[in-house]
């Protein structure tokens, strides 16, 4: 029992001071960099909640739509990246039955074929095809929304940050 208290103890010291770093790191710098740390820890190999992936996704999808508006096509990589990464857990969460659960992993994998569509057309440097596959993109990422408990899908007229910072989070 001594012996259980004592690792218990150790591993909530090392969480105490594991997140006060994080929060240190984070003082001083303002939202517009804590919004690409923020995105920086969607990057492939993150485990995310499957509302931090959904959350994730519609933040991208926000930053392509505005950088396709204005005809860029620079950091298409690292979002068709960042999406990949943030559907990767989707299909565990708990709330999903059986049927949802395989669908939720369809249209994964369907996100990930049109995030890869998107960063190629966008390194050939082709704006139209690269619209194309978002819009497609886009339809996949609303139809997987639907799947959940509740939409993740941020409402008309949000900014960027909100979708960034979910209720609750410190910003």
């Amino acid at each position: 029992m001594k012996n259980t208290k004592l690792t218990l103890s150790t591993v909530f010291a090392g969480a105490l001071l594991f997140t006060s770093h994080g929060a240190q790191a984070q003082e001083g710098k303002d939202s517009t960099k804590a919004a690409a740390h923020s995105m920086d820890s969607m990057k492939p190999g993150t485990v995310m909640s499957s509302h931090d992936g959904m959350t994730a996704l519609y933040a991208h999808l926000k930053e392509v739509e505005t950088q396709l508006a204005a005809g860029k096509l620079e950091g298409m990589h690292e979002h068709a990246e960042a999406i990949e990464a943030a559907t990767k857990d989707l299909d565990k969460d708990t709330t999903l039955d059986a049927s949802k659960k395989k669908r939720v992993q369809g249209y994964a994998k369907n996100i990930a074929k049109l995030a890869d569509k998107l960063h190629d057309a966008a390194d050939e440097k082709k704006l139209d095809e690269t619209k194309k596959a978002f819009a497609k993109l886009k339809a996949q990422v609303d139809l997987l929304d639907k799947q959940f408990t509740h939409s993740h899908k941020p409402t008309e007229g949000a900014k960027h940050e909100d979708a960034m910072n979910p209720k609750g989070a410190s910003k």
